[in-house]
């Protein structure tokens, strides 16, 4: 019995020495581990509902890329990215890191005949100049052309129509320096696509004497291809790819069955009868596509609050104003570019207020972000929001697609984004 009992002692005391050894494991968990993971899991929760950190997305109707290459739906609201978490060098949906190429006022950038270099005029010492994708900076010629308005560029760059002021036009070839004074009621000039021809309008003192015209690039063998009238703004100098359309005149529907309709016709040089196309609302820009198949234009109505809206639509021969579609991109035509045939690349306010759309320079104070449309799909993919306030004047894409090149309207200065 004294065995059995000293052997009993001994098993209870194992068991209490167990059960003391596990319940001070669990005090242990429940003072200090426990406390500290649901400390963590509320802190996580606190910060991400009030941070606003990731992409906050809405339920529109298109595809978009996110910058951990993941697909969904709707377009994200800036104000739903955290802009310190994160700045990529390369453009891939969220906040992207933009360089400045040209740290002074500019006008008139083009791409050069490489399609990498861009060539622009430097309004501080009104020279042109070339500069290279990784910012080195060169002469174009070492010849001063001061307080200029506009210039156009030929197609291989190396001829250019520079406007001033005054009213006076000047031809400039920069291989040879041979420069030709043009007329004076010679205006808004554009260089043809394939050739060195020229469009321009010959404005006179009576609206019978406005003329849209084409010639040679010096100005000789000048002909006409419309008589214009008292229409002239209605007519937009626009080459199309082929040659073959001059402009564009968008002649506004006012009648109770077409609403904000306009017809926008496409003006030849042979008085050819090109099909035309219906768009709705006003204030059309159209952008012509590399092959002159489709275009995408700008329009502003009473369906978009007066605000501007791109559209696609067919504009070649018996397709001309079928496919047309709207991208639900709010912007201007003129701060897209086409990347490639199916492409386009647009400067995107990230806000623009209603009746915005009669006039452009109204948002110029409004920061831009940079889409990518696909117009064969439709689908949207937000690029790059820059880091740091900038609204494009007008967008270009290098030829091997590796950088968009920009003008900030409100410094003049031309900066870059890696793609």
């Amino acid at each position: 019995m004294a065995i059995r009992d000293l052997d009993l002692k001994k098993a209870g005391l194992i068991v209490l020495f167990i059960f003391v050894v596990f319940l001070f494991g669990y005090l242990l968990y429940i003072f200090f581990f426990k406390s500290a993971s649901d400390e963590s899991v509320a802190t996580q929760d606190e910060g991400d509902e009030s941070s606003g950190e990731g992409l906050v997305l809405s339920d529109e109707e298109l595809v978009l890329t996110t910058q951990d290459q993941s697909t969904t739906l709707g377009l994200p609201p800036i104000s739903g990215i955290d802009a310190g978490a994160y700045i990529s060098p390369v453009a891939s949906g969220g906040v992207t890191h933009v360089s400045t190429l040209v740290d002074s006022r500019t006008s008139g950038f083009n791409l050069a005949a490489n399609g990498l270099d861009l060539l622009y005029y430097n309004t501080n010492d009104s020279r042109f100049y070339r500069v290279t994708p990784d910012g080195k900076i060169s002469l174009l010629v070492d010849k001063r052309f001061f307080d200029i308005d506009s210039v156009s560029f030929s197609t291989a760059k190396d001829k250019a129509i520079v406007e001033y002021p005054d009213g006076a036009n000047l031809f400039y070839n920069f291989n040879t320096a041979e420069q030709i004074t043009l007329p004076q009621h010679w205006e808004q000039f554009e260089f043809s696509q394939k050739t060195d021809n020229i469009a321009f309008k010959n404005i006179g003192i009576n609206p019978e004497n406005n003329l849209l015209a084409v010639s040679n690039a010096d100005g000789t063998g000048a002909k006409l291809v419309v008589e214009l009238g008292s229409n002239e703004h209605k007519v937009d100098i626009n080459w199309s790819p082929d040659n073959r359309v001059v402009a564009t005149f968008a002649n506004t529907l006012s009648n109770a069955s077409s609403g904000e309709q306009q017809e926008i016709l496409f003006l030849g040089q042979n008085n050819e009868n090109f099909k035309s196309i219906l768009v709705e609302g006003y204030g059309f820009e159209g952008q012509w596509s590399q092959t002159g198949d489709r275009m995408i234009y700008s329009v502003h109505g009473s369906d978009s609050d007066f605000k501007p809206e791109v559209w696609v639509v067919n504009a070649q021969g018996n397709a001309a104003g079928s496919g047309r579609r709207n991208l639900k991109i709010e912007t201007w035509a003129h701060k897209c570019t086409f990347g490639s045939n199916t492409e386009v690349f647009c400067a995107v306010p990230n806000s623009i207020e209603t009746g915005y759309g009669f006039n452009p320079s109204l948002n110029n104070s409004v920061p831009d972000s940079f889409y990518k449309i696909n117009l064969n799909t439709g689908a949207r993919e937000l690029l790059a929001l820059p880091d740091g306030n900038y609204t494009a004047e007008s967008v270009s894409i290098s030829q091997d697609g590796q950088y968009l090149y920009f003008v900030d309207v409100n410094t003049g200065k031309l900066h870059k984004i890696k793609l």
